[in-house]
């Protein structure tokens, strides 16, 4: 089995309740207050979680292209229960270009452990070497895709209701 989780900082709890709101509040406010109201409703929650998604996302993305690059190693991992098991994110370890270490849990987890000892790529910000993050799309590309598929679906939901 194949499980994904976001790390502490992630803001993907907040996106999971605003769309839990989504479907909870947004069929009363458009009974209640009529479908201008309940669409206008749904493309506020729809534009709240594109922004909370996106911009951590895209912090991350602009970090892995522009980014000081090196070599981590995975020196242990962070182990959670989820509701599927378990999920493990890496701990990692590297050098920066001025020789100081500098270690870091990787915000995307996975199902599996993972290779301890293992050469991972790694991207930091030369100013600030704690905000690190392994050099692989998937530490963005995930949270960013939930983000854009709950907040566009919420905007057309909110075309639809609202034209009703």
């Amino acid at each position: 089995m194949f499980a994904v989780t976001f790390g502490r900082n992630s803001r993907a709890p907040l996106l999971f309740v605003l769309v839990f709101l989504s479907i909870v509040a947004g069929p009363a406010v458009t009974e209640s207050r009529g479908r201008h109201a309940g669409g206008l409703f749904l493309a506020a929650l729809g534009v709240m979680i594109l922004w909370f998604g996106l911009i951590p996302a895209l912090r991350v993305r602009v970090l892995l292209k522009e980014g000081v690059r090196t070599q981590g190693t995975v020196v242990g991992a962070e182990e959670r229960k989820v509701r599927q098991g378990r999920t493990y994110h890496p701990r990692v370890q590297f050098t920066t270009t001025d020789g100081r270490t500098v270690e870091f849990t990787a915000e995307v987890g996975f199902s599996r452990e993972p290779n301890y000892g293992g050469a991972v790529p790694v991207r930091y910000r030369g100013d600030d070497p704690e905000q690190a993050v392994i050099d692989r799309a998937t530490s963005w590309m995930l949270e960013a895709g939930f983000a854009l598929l709950a907040g566009l679906g919420l905007l057309v939901a909110a075309v639809v209701v609202y034209v009703g």
